[in-house]
């Protein structure tokens, strides 16, 4: 950001590094908040702050560094162009939920699919976040570089479908028989 703001950068948000070589607290809060993003989205939201300063720049105005969300904002837009390709932070949170409740999965994306499938149900149910995402964005990351070269991902399971319970057909009189000792019942306690 340096590089592109220059001192307007170092002006808002101070130096990247202290004299000590320790990362300066707004560096660190920083890297907290963009920790979630893909290469990809960072990759588009500088070439948005780029963009930006040229554009002011010809137009004779002085740019201004984005704050952190206005960050967050240009790098999310980024996932919105990748076509039903959710981010990796959405698609953990889908493993984790599909994997959580009962019942068959409902996978958005094959490449969600073979993320969770590598990472495995297990470490995705039991584990702490702090362990379970960086295995699961690595994953997810390779698997979205397979389907992005072409790359035959694992199948996305077919959905099992229960059969119907058998339907019990009774007739009225099975039906008046298993109400008659209710209807005795009843009776006993009007009298």
């Amino acid at each position: 950001m340096a590089q592109i703001y220059k001192g307007a950068w170092t002006g808002s948000e101070g130096q990247l590094l202290g004299d000590d070589g320790e990362f300066e607290s707004n560096a660190l809060f920083w890297l907290s908040k963009i920790d979630h993003l893909e290469n990809d989205q960072i990759a588009e939201a500088l070439k948005r702050c780029e963009s930006k300063v040229k554009d002011e720049a010809e137009s004779g105005k002085d740019s201004f560094p984005p704050s952190y969300a206005q960050f967050l904002g240009y790098a999310e837009s980024a996932s919105k162009d990748r076509k039903g390709i959710k981010s990796a932070r959405q698609a953990y949170q889908e493993a984790v939920d599909n994997y959580s409740r009962s019942g068959s999965p409902s996978w958005s994306h094959m490449v969600v699919y073979t993320a969770a499938k590598a990472t495995g149900s297990y470490r995705l149910k039991t584990e702490v976040e702090a362990k379970s995402w960086p295995v699961f964005r690595e994953n997810y990351n390779d698997a979205l570089a397979k389907f992005r070269a072409g790359e035959r991902l694992d199948a996305l399971p077919k959905l099992e479908s229960k059969p119907e319970p058998p339907k019990l057909e009774t007739t009225k009189k099975q039906r008046n028989k298993s109400a008659r000792p209710h209807l005795d019942q009843l009776k006993e306690l009007l009298k």
